[in-house]
């Protein structure tokens, strides 16, 4: 099968990260070529703030399916946006992280107002 010019696949990659980044991972999938450019991708979006505790179940379970995805995590920030999502926001299930596979993860913030149950 003939390989398309970098640029022109990162062209595409970038755009699906704009406007779809939940199909990074079919991006990933493609072929190898593609591979690296939508894990790069994947990582700068999992570098971001997980509000509300279904987000975070979401993640688990997309780390739990792919793993390569939760080995590039080195950052995580849990920081539960109550004004927008109300009282339920507050409780996080802690016991879902996993070292196993969070093992690149360096940094853990906790920000806002979380209710340790």
């Amino acid at each position: 099968m003939p390989r398309l010019p970098r640029d022109i696949v990162y062209e595409v990659i970038d755009w699906v990260a704009i406007t779809s980044p939940d199909s990074l991972l079919d991006c990933a999938l493609v072929s190898r070529q593609w591979r690296p450019r939508a894990i790069y991708h994947l990582a700068r979006i999992y570098r971001h703030r997980i509000s509300t505790s279904d987000a975070l179940y979401v993640y688990l379970q997309r780390i739990k399916l792919y793993p390569c995805l939760g080995r590039l995590a080195t950052t995580l920030e849990i920081a539960p946006d109550l004004e927008a999502n109300g009282l339920t926001a507050s409780y996080i299930p802690f016991h879902h992280l996993s070292s196993s596979r969070l093992c690149n993860l360096r940094r853990l913030t906790l920000g806002g107002t979380l209710r340790w149950i």
